[in-house]
């Protein structure tokens, strides 16, 4: 291997930049002066004193492997066997269906049969009544012509019968158009929702857990007892809602380490400072329009900034650079309270990423795809983290799904909006790390998800009959109260989940 670099012949490889992941010269530098690079001979020395450890613990894993191996093979044949079962018995309950539909539309063309005869044998009544009455007229007619009218009584009975077949004609008046008597309604109807529903619980439906993530999360995951969908959430008012003016769309709600709840906007230079009930206690004014915020241990601001690439940290008056991500956009962003790491959603045209930067603003990592090479993102939005298992998730409108990540980078779970899934636009996440589950904004759908840490759909935490409309950013202060802007305010909800 080459020590020499390719695009300055003379210059030695001396560095390796972390998130390109290949060895630099001095002179490419300068092209990396944002990304975490390292000195290739401090970094060999620190890698030959840890391969030997790592290699033996690689080593003593292959016999693990080859007993999951034997496991899988096990596995595969027992489900195989189970399978087999159960489609015998969807065999067996589909002649049964079919023998039971066969049998009930065999006695819908008979109901039917029927009623076309007795309608026939109705419309032969109506008609030989009224040939009577034509009968009868027409031989008072011709009597009339005939005979003189001498006698009284058969005059009289004649005019009274004229008058009630008269009167008859008027009881029968109907517009031209329309039949001489009523032609009986059939109704059939069946929707397509009400063919899948019976069918569904004449059936029956299928359920597979196809446990394909091998990861240690994963499999810990797959373990746990799926949440309920029955979990219910109590919602009240902390305070009343605080208004925003029209124009003013806000872009982040953050609690900084003080305490205080700070409220920026991508469409007014300023961020407001709120107590926890909600008083504003001070205003101000910026250089720029919020996209999103996060705060960091010792009570900075970071502020990512709308509609551009830049990262800016807010320390009092100051305002400074702390990231610049071009030619990408940045979106939400957010920093651990583990170790300080800044993660950031990133966004082109064609392509979404989440950059995962040092404290020193300094990109370390790029997460774009799985390991198993698998797309995560296409528009990432809004970011949060367990602090316990150190997962991230993440909104994305474009997919319409919320993505969850492991710190491998493998994909844990992608939910789709449950019982929403139609009318799902996913626009900001947060983490309850009182009871490990996460609230996800439903923009389209006018809700907020309660959603499980393995991504199973729990329950509605608001949703429109609550006047909650466009839900956008979110926060769960220290008081677990759920802050939500919607349509010109920010309702501060108590929850209670039972």
């Amino acid at each position: 291997m080459s020590t020499k670099c390719a695009f300055h012949t003379k210059e030695d490889l001396v560095w390796f930049c972390h998130p390109c992941e290949k060895l630099i010269c001095e002179k490419c530098r300068k092209e990396h002066s944002s990304h975490f690079v390292e000195e290739t001979d401090s970094l060999l020395k620190g890698l030959s004193s840890r391969l030997p450890s790592i290699i033996e613990q690689g080593v003593a894993m292959i016999q693990d492997f080859r007993r999951r191996l034997e496991l899988i093979d096990t596995q595969t044949d027992t489900v195989e066997q189970e399978l087999s079962k159960v489609k015998g018995q969807l065999e067996s309950r589909y002649s049964i269906i079919q023998a039971k539909l066969k049998a009930h539309h065999e006695i819908l063309c008979r109901d039917l049969d029927e009623f076309i005869e007795k309608a026939k044998d109705r419309g032969h009544h109506e008609k030989k009544i009224i040939l009577d009455k034509i009968n009868i007229l027409e031989n008072i007619r011709d009597q009339c012509l005939s005979e003189e009218t001498n006698d009284v009584l058969k005059a009289v009975q004649t005019e009274n019968a004229c008058k009630r077949l008269a009167e008859d004609v008027k009881g029968y008046a109907k517009p031209a158009n329309e039949p001489p008597f009523k032609v009986p309604e059939v109704k059939f109807n069946v929707t397509e929702d009400e063919i899948e529903k019976d069918v569904n619980a004449l059936y029956g439906s299928l359920s597979l857990d196809s446990g394909l993530n091998q990861n240690k999360e994963a499999s810990n995951l797959s373990k746990k007892k799926p949440s309920s969908t029955n979990v219910k959430v109590v919602t009240r008012p902390a305070f009343p809602a605080i208004p925003v003016r029209k124009g003013q769309k806000v872009s982040g709600i953050i609690q900084t380490s003080s305490n205080d709840v700070i409220v920026g906007y991508s469409t007014a230079k300023v961020i407001h400072y709120y107590d926890r009930n909600g008083k504003k206690q001070k205003t101000k004014e910026l250089p720029f329009y919020v996209q999103n915020m996060t705060s960091t241990s010792s009570g900075l601001i970071l502020a990512s900034e709308n509609k551009g690439s830049r990262i800016l940290k807010i320390d009092g008056d100051r305002t400074e650079v702390f990231f610049d991500a071009s030619p990408y956009t940045t979106h939400g962003i957010l920093c651990s309270n583990q170790d300080g790491t800044v993660s950031v959603c990133c966004q082109s045209d064609k392509e979404g990423r989440v950059y995962l930067i040092t404290s020193e603003g300094k990109l370390r990592t790029i997460i774009a795809q799985s390991y198993e090479g698998q797309t995560l993102f296409l528009k990432p939005h809004r970011i949060a983290e367990n602090p316990g298992s150190r997962a991230l998730f993440v909104t994305d409108p474009g997919l319409k799904t919320l993505t969850a990540i492991d710190k491998h980078h493998n994909c844990l779970f992608k939910y789709h909006g449950g019982p929403e899934s139609s009318n799902f636009i996913p626009i900001d996440v947060a983490f309850c790390h009182f009871n490990n589950t996460i609230l996800v904004s439903n923009w389209k759908g006018n809700s907020v998800h309660h959603v499980g840490e393995n991504g199973h759909f729990r329950s509605l935490v608001v949703c429109q009959k609550d006047n909650i409309l466009y839900p956008t950013v979110m926060l769960v202060d220290c008081l677990k109260q759920l802050w939500v802007s919607h349509k010109e305010k920010i309702t501060v909800l108590k929850c209670s989940f039972n």
